[in-house]
């Protein structure tokens, strides 16, 4: 059974029945506590299902013995003075239901299962959206601190940066391939050493090198 169970019949509303005859609901407000919150609804109820809870009860509870339900009128059915008498007993008697407590009155009159159900479906999908929340925030903070870590490194370390880059552009290692005709400084510089050392062993000593 739920707790903080709490039951009440202060208004009634006129509507057409199905067939287009009037008919009277009696509104029976509802309130209990759910897991982490508080569940609240109305239910709209005909003089013939108090009629009925009435009839179940009365042959289990002597306690109902003083009770009078409020019978159906010969006359004025439709007057707002049967209408408030009526509400006014199924009142009362929803207060007795609540004192005596009988569990499988209370959850099919009160439709308490249908309405439990519906609160935890509806903390799970809060839960979920709490969470789905809470991780789109980190993310967010995430990339947050990631660009601001980019954006300090290039403004207060860009020659820096920019060096190291530099740097690793000239570890590459140089691929050669058939038909490539790139000259690279370091073979231009090799090639120079040679010509001299060939120059200056087959001239004379006296003959200048320039």
């Amino acid at each position: 059974m739920v707790a903080n169970l709490i039951a009440e019949i202060n208004e009634y509303e006129d509507t057409d029945d199905l067939d287009g005859s009037p008919v009277t609901l009696y509104l029976l407000k509802i309130s209990f506590s759910g897991d982490n919150n508080k569940v609240s609804y109305t239910l709209r109820k005909r003089y013939s299902e108090f009629s009925k809870l009435y009839n179940s009860l009365r042959t289990k509870f002597a306690k109902l013995d003083d009770y009078r339900f409020p019978n159906k009128s010969m006359f004025n059915t439709q007057s707002n003075f049967t209408k408030e008498r009526r509400r006014q007993g199924f009142d009362e008697l929803v207060k007795l239901l609540l004192q005596l407590m009988p569990e499988s009155e209370i959850s099919e009159f009160f439709e308490l299962e249908r309405h439990i159900l519906d609160s935890k479906k509806s903390n799970t999908k809060s839960n979920q959206s709490k969470t789905a929340a809470a991780k789109a925030h980190v993310g967010s903070a995430d990339d947050l601190t990631y660009s601001n870590t980019t954006s300090t490194t290039t403004t207060n370390g860009g020659m820096e940066t920019r060096a190291k880059l530099r740097s690793k552009e000239l570890q590459r290692p140089v691929v050669h391939r058939p038909g490539d005709t790139t000259i690279n400084s370091s073979t231009i510089a090799t090639t120079t050493s040679l010509t001299r050392l060939f120059i200056f062993n087959i001239l004379p000593s006296s003959t200048a090198v320039v």
